[in-house]
């Protein structure tokens, strides 16, 4: 049976790049990794369902659109992990814990589903604040935002300290990297 990892990260951490890096190296150990990227899911899910959601306006959604656009997302994970189990060494879930949106902190996760996708180990991807204002400012949606290097560190603070508290109550390990 496939262990099971939540990897989280804010937005400009490259924790996309990094795990799907994770993936081309494993498989040339000839291990089999898959990961869902639950933000991606979303926005072709929100396509497929026809709604107006797209990267550049996500954040600004309706919060029980959003909330119920990724339970869907969610639920379709949980069904695909019946057979990924069979079939991976490794599932890999990765997924934003906060977004500091308009100078406010929003989750970005539904608690009861953490708990169901049995994770064995939380991970967060870290990057330096610097290169993440860079990263931010060349995105379409984040240039509005003018978020400073304070701000940038005190969002991967909050990203840090609820992640280790999920993995502190479901008893799993934890891990913070940083670039």
């Amino acid at each position: 049976m496939a262990k099971v990892i939540i990897c989280t990260g804010i937005s400009g951490s490259r924790r996309k790049e990094y795990l799907d890096e994770f993936v081309s190296y494993s498989t040339k150990l000839g291990k089999k990794v898959k990961v869902f990227h639950v933000g991606q899911l979303m926005l072709q899910r929100a396509k497929q369902d026809g709604l107006n959601i797209t990267s550049k306006n996500i954040l600004n959604t309706n919060r029980h659109t959003m909330h119920a656009l990724r339970s869907g997302v969610y639920e379709s994970i949980l069904r695909a992990m019946k057979d990924d189990h069979k079939n991976f060494d490794l599932i890999i879930i990765s997924i934003h814990g906060f977004f500091y949106w308009k100078k406010t902190f929003h989750h970005s996760f539904d608690h009861p589903y953490i708990a169901r996708f049995k994770p064995s180990l939380f991970i967060t991807i870290m990057r330096d604040p610097v290169d993440i204002e860079s990263t931010l400012l060349a995105r379409y949606q984040w240039k509005k935002e003018h978020l400073s290097e304070q701000e940038i560190s005190l969002w991967q603070n909050v990203e840090t300290e609820v992640i280790a508290t999920w993995a502190e109550l479901l008893k799993c390990k934890y891990y913070a990297f940083y670039e």
